[in-house]
């Protein structure tokens, strides 16, 4: 009869709303996800498990980069410093001292 609901329908969504919420238990109930995630600790992203290892390991390959990239412009820079304060000035090369005289 019409009030009567088969079993499939009862549990069948009605929404595509319910459907990501269904989804998300199923998801969530199911213990063998085949692309179970995992966050990255240096970048917070969400990669796949099987290749957390690998991302991590070429984040944190990145972030040595762009620290030694960091660490080299600030000693260039300290040397350039160094070096004019420590500029010798030459003789003859002064003010005053003009050609042809």
């Amino acid at each position: 009869s019409r009030n009567k609901k088969s079993k499939e329908d009862a549990e069948a969504p009605s929404s595509s709303n319910e459907i990501g919420i269904a989804g998300q238990k199923a998801a969530a109930g199911d213990k063998k996800d085949p692309n179970p995630l995992g966050k990255c600790p240096i970048c917070r992203l969400n990669v796949p498990e099987s290749e957390l290892i690998r991302h991590v390991n070429r984040c944190l390959n990145e972030q040595e980069q762009s620290e030694d990239v960091k660490l080299a412009q600030q000693l260039h820079n300290e040397e350039q410093a160094q070096k004019k304060k420590s500029k010798p000035r030459r003789a003859g090369r002064g003010r005053g001292r003009g050609r042809g005289r």
